[in-house]
């Protein structure tokens, strides 16, 4: 896959394998092109040239299947919605917007909420929350799609110590049942510990396969100061 913004490519022939049921960072340096990947695997960016298959099978046939949780910068946080409307969200894409919601499907958010300790926060306003919580609700948002892929811009950025142990703890138990989840990740330190699989890209992939093979005999600050 190729991609560009207007006339200026900005990554180059990236051909990437996600293992299926793993937990993957996509790391890299600033500008390397790590958000403009995901949004052509999400098709919200048209590629130059390239393709994106899930299970064999294109972005539009399976969309109910994978979810999305972008950068928080990137959302506006200055819209009238509760955090129990942008939880029930997650259930529009297979029923519709217009959708009745049901009490079960009502129970069904509270449940993502309580999953991602934000219960308490139902009713409360979405642009009140901290960087933390707001992450908390979007993730709460994907739980409650009831994906099989959930694909992740920086999750863990700017979140505190305990937001950050309870996303990393509801992706391995995503990971138990058996899910796919692809993380845009910044923070090499916490890389091993918190990933099986990486990806490495700066314009092109400069690596890929499991953190245990990649960075054999390295650590990836090293690994990454080596490529430059």
């Amino acid at each position: 896959m190729t991609m560009a913004y207007v006339d200026t490519p900005v990554i180059w022939d990236i051909d990437v394998d996600f293992i299926e049921g793993s937990i993957t960072a996509i790391i890299g340096p600033n500008g390397a092109g790590k958000s403009t990947l995901l949004k052509g695997m999400m098709g919200l960016m048209k590629p130059l040239t390239g393709t994106t298959r899930f299970w064999g099978k294109r972005y539009e046939d399976v969309r109910e299947k994978i979810a999305y949780v972008p950068q928080t910068e990137s959302v506006n946080w200055d819209f009238p919605i509760t955090v129990l409307d942008v939880v029930m969200m997650g259930q529009y894409g297979n029923k519709g917007v217009f959708h009745r919601i049901s009490k079960k499907e009502k129970e069904m958010a509270y449940d993502a909420l309580t999953q991602m300790k934000m219960e308490k926060f139902a009713d409360r306003h979405i642009a009140d929350l901290s960087g933390g919580q707001k992450q908390r609700v979007f993730i709460a948002r994907a739980i409650n799609q009831n994906a099989d892929i959930y694909i992740m811009d920086e999750p863990l950025a700017g979140v505190d110590k305990n937001t950050e142990h309870i996303i990393m703890e509801k992706f391995k138990e995503f990971q138990k049942h058996g899910k796919t989840i692809i993380v845009v990740h910044h923070d090499m330190n916490t890389l091993i510990d918190y990933f099986d699989h990486v990806v490495v890209i700066d314009k092109v992939v400069k690596g890929q396969g499991k953190c245990s093979e990649v960075f054999k005999n390295t650590t990836p600050m090293e690994w990454m100061a080596r490529r430059r």
